[in-house]
């Protein structure tokens, strides 16, 4: 069966939350933080832009502040925790946010910008700064409430990954070791895809960071994931289901 094409988009928002994977609810991207996230984005018709949860990632070096975040669930009226917000394939963390900080979250995202504080005149800033470009970020669907097949396959496919690299790394079979985060992720679409995993990763012929989609991955598929496109930087043609960066 033909892989089912990533949805198109221009950005992709992860919202870094201390829930383990294996308890958020089935709609969990729909609740809390990115629910308010996802409405001020309607609302500026910014509609060609993702929002996810995912977990701390496993090469964070600091801990973040969604891991520093109240255990409550997302849809808590505690509206001063703090979140960390990725923005790919731009490359950027905003740290501390809360839910007070989204419309400006958003109005900056609208504009663009780099690194640095942002403020707005009325009393509320947001930290902003560039994530190393040379840094492979991973995405794996582990959703295992909103599909039993991610919740399986997923942390597998992770696993695989982690694996991979070390041994890559431990062999010195590349000039640089490889630096990679990897995450779970909310529902991207696409359950019988199963594992479903998103790279992005800097495109040697272009020098920009590109998103990669890929599905039907499992195990093995997880290792010819690194050894073909994180190493070699090659399509796997036969799990691709597309990149955002394509024309």
């Amino acid at each position: 069966e033909a892989l089912m094409p990533m949805q198109a988009h221009r950005q992709h928002l992860f919202v870094v939350t201390k829930e383990q994977s294996m308890d958020w609810s089935p709609q969990f991207e729909n609740e809390g933080f990115a629910q308010l996230l996802k409405r001020s984005l309607k609302q500026r018709k910014m509609l060609s832009t993702i929002v996810s949860y995912v977990t701390t990632g496993t090469a964070d070096k600091a801990t973040e502040d969604g891991d520093n975040a109240s255990s409550s669930s997302p849809s808590s009226s505690n509206v001063l925790e703090k979140r960390t917000v990725l923005v790919m394939p731009d490359m950027i963390r905003y740290n501390n946010v809360t839910e007070n900080d989204i419309d400006l979250l958003v109005e900056e995202l609208s504009i663009g910008g780099g690194g640095g504080v942002i403020e707005n005149g009325r009393g509320r800033s947001l930290q902003r700064e560039k994530m190393p470009v040379n840094e492979t970020n991973i995405f794996v669907c582990t959703h295992g409430k909103r599909d039993m097949r991610c919740g399986v396959c997923g942390p597998q496919v992770i696993n695989a990954l982690s694996n991979t690299i070390n041994q890559v790394n431990s062999s010195g079979g590349t000039a640089d070791a490889i630096r990679a985060n990897i995450r779970g992720v909310t529902h991207v679409g696409g359950h019988k895809f199963a594992a479903n995993v998103i790279i992005y990763k800097v495109d040697e012929k272009t020098g920009k960071v590109r998103g990669d989609w890929y599905g039907n991955v499992d195990e093995p598929g997880a290792r010819l994931l690194v050894e073909e496109h994180i190493v070699k930087g090659n399509i796997v043609k036969e799990l691709w289901r597309g990149s955002p960066n394509e024309e």
